[in-house]
């Protein structure tokens, strides 16, 4: 369908902005104690021995995923729900299947609550999906980002998912300088953004597939990156606040 827009909201574009702020405060993991996925290989997410130190990461938690992973799965309870204070990506490329639950992401501080990076030039990537009905993932601000010769990639899929983020969150797919982020919007899913700003800096991407759903509620930067959805790839709905 394309650009549906309400007006009342900015959409900026630009060169160059720094982003120093946004990268310094997404990378740190210090308002929440660190739990790490153990090893390489698909698990549940509420088994303990699945994790190091082995506990299931709760709502004061950073769930971390850095085991240098080709692939693996993580499955979420359908009930009850999931809370934990902050993901966080790194070496990995990791599918977290909500088996139609919620999971939620509640950071709310300086930092934020979904982080996709590996400060290393590896890759990171994060793939969020339901096999059931129902799959939805509540966040506060969400960093995509990579350092030069690395990758960082989002990406949501299935007509069962949904993720919004609350209040006057921010995304940021990209950064001034280094490597390649994406997001991508695939196979019915809905991303609902928050009231902040959306981001997509010179190394960063946006694609909206044709059959799923990208809702903005909140200011555009594009500050040299893309969002396909523009072009009338997919369904983009810029609402005003």
């Amino acid at each position: 369908m394309g650009l549906n827009h309400t007006f009342g909201r900015k959409l900026w574009m630009c060169a160059n902005v720094l982003l120093a702020t946004w990268i310094t405060a997404g990378m740190s993991e210090a308002s929440a104690a660190p739990i790490s996925w153990a090893l390489p290989v698909n698990g549940s997410f509420n088994t303990a021995v699945n994790w190091s130190p082995s506990t299931v990461p709760g709502a004061l938690d950073a769930a971390i995923f850095d085991t240098a992973s080709a692939g693996i799965t993580v499955d979420l309870p359908s009930f009850p729900s999931t809370t934990v204070n902050q993901f966080f990506v790194r070496r990995d490329s990791v599918t977290f299947d909500l088996n139609g639950g919620t999971l939620n992401l509640t950071n709310a501080a300086t930092n934020s609550s979904l982080v996709i990076n590996d400060p290393t030039a590896n890759t990171s990537s994060a793939t969020f999906q339901s096999t059931s009905v129902g799959g939805l993932v509540t966040t506060q601000d969400i960093l995509v980002q990579a350092p030069a010769l690395g990758t960082a990639d989002m990406i949501l899929t299935g007509a069962n998912l949904t993720m919004t983020q609350n209040l006057a969150s921010n995304l940021t797919i990209g950064n001034a300088v280094g490597g390649t982020a994406s997001l991508a919007i695939n196979d019915q899913a809905t991303l609902n953004t928050g009231t902040g700003t959306l981001t997509v800096s010179p190394t960063g991407s946006v694609s909206v597939a044709s059959t799923a759903v990208l809702n903005a509620n909140g200011d555009i930067l594009i500050d040299g990156g893309t969002i396909a959805g523009l072009r009338g790839l997919g369904n983009f709905n810029w609402v005003a606040g």
